[in-house]
């Protein structure tokens, strides 16, 4: 008997390979694509999870160096109320030596102011700070005033005859536009 139920095992074994071969190889055909589906699934979020990384690290680079250039240029622009607070007076002791040279001041008078006059433009051209120099340009409107118009000669028309109050910059930055008169 037990060499028969033996056989007989060995018998359907056979038999049940042979029936389930073919459905066999088409179900391990099937696994076979839809794992490399799952594969190509896979491969994909890879690509797309570095396509993401790559995108948020250069937004993150573009941001970190605006940050950087706008905190610059608020370093550099920091002391535009302190200038302006002083251009009056520089405007005025402008005028001083201006009206001391008319008057018939002393010249060792003079050349005191215009020493201090020069030692303080020094210590503020150290800063950023930048006088324009608009005697005998163009008429600029980006960077000029026109107070009023001269008539006169055809060759100064548009251009700029005298300076009623210089302009100045602070690192490249019009801090103050000149006030100029423009011939006509």
């Amino acid at each position: 008997m037990k060499t028969s139920s033996g056989k007989g095992k060995k018998k359907e074994e056979s038999v049940s390979t042979d029936s389930n071969g073919p459905v066999a190889e088409g179900m391990h055909g099937m696994a076979e694509s839809s794992a490399e589906n799952e594969k190509e699934m896979l491969e994909q979020k890879i690509k797309d999870s570095e396509y993401k990384y790559l995108q948020l690290y250069a937004e993150f680079e573009n941001f970190r160096k605006r940050t950087a250039k706008e905190r610059q240029e608020l370093i550099q622009t920091a002391a535009a109320p302190v200038f302006k607070a002083i251009l009056p007076s520089l405007d005025n002791l402008d005028r001083a030596l201006k009206n001391m040279r008319n008057s018939g001041a002393r010249e060792e008078d003079i050349q005191g102011i215009e020493l201090i006059q020069q030692q303080l433009m020094r210590d503020l051209q150290e800063r950023g700070l930048a006088e324009m120099n608009v005697d005998g340009a163009d008429f600029n409107p980006d960077e000029h005033e026109a107070i009023t118009q001269v008539p006169g000669d055809p060759a100064m028309k548009n251009k700029v005859i005298d300076v009623l109050e210089k302009g100045y910059t602070i690192n490249a930055k019009i801090l103050r536009y000149a006030r100029v008169v423009v011939g006509s």
